[in-house]
């Protein structure tokens, strides 16, 4: 899948979670492939997703340049969701709610994890696991099988 069409869908997707008002991707070379806003204030809450991005994303290199590859779901101060893939090909999908109370959360991003997923590992050779969940971080299959004898998706 190229960018173009990767792009498309994530504004697709975007367009059909409960709550979202902006999306930006990335690939690992800091190449933009989408940028989606939704409501009248457009302008304003992608700059604020753009600053949310921006602090995840130092924390993501941190955990590159530790070595530890990880799937994380972090929840920001200003209500930014961030869904993270840490390797050597990284993919960050940054969403942002108006209100961060939206109890279906975890199923909608699973869902769109679903969906990307299978696309982002055949373009950057990493996965978006799911189900995804509030709060909770993903180490590698064999970790989670050991941690919760469960296998990793």
């Amino acid at each position: 899948m190229d960018d173009a069409a990767l792009s498309a869908l994530l504004h697709d997707r975007v367009g059909q979670l409960a709550g979202v008002w902006g999306v930006l991707a990335l690939t690992a070379d800091g190449m933009a492939l989408a940028c989606a806003g939704i409501g009248a204030d457009d302008a304003r809450d992608l700059s604020a997703l753009g600053a949310a991005q921006g602090a995840v994303a130092r924390q993501l290199i941190a955990r590159s340049e530790a070595g530890r590859l990880t799937t994380s779901l972090l929840l920001g101060e200003n209500g930014c969701v961030v869904l993270t893939r840490s390797s050597a090909n990284t993919f960050l999908v940054a969403f942002a709610y108006r209100e961060c109370a939206a109890g279906n959360i975890g199923e909608q991003l699973a869902a769109l994890s679903d969906e990307v997923g299978a696309r982002l590992e055949a373009r950057v050779g990493s996965h978006l696991p799911a189900p995804v969940s509030r709060g909770t971080e993903w180490t590698t299959a064999s970790e989670n099988m050991q941690a919760t004898g469960r296998p990793h998706r």
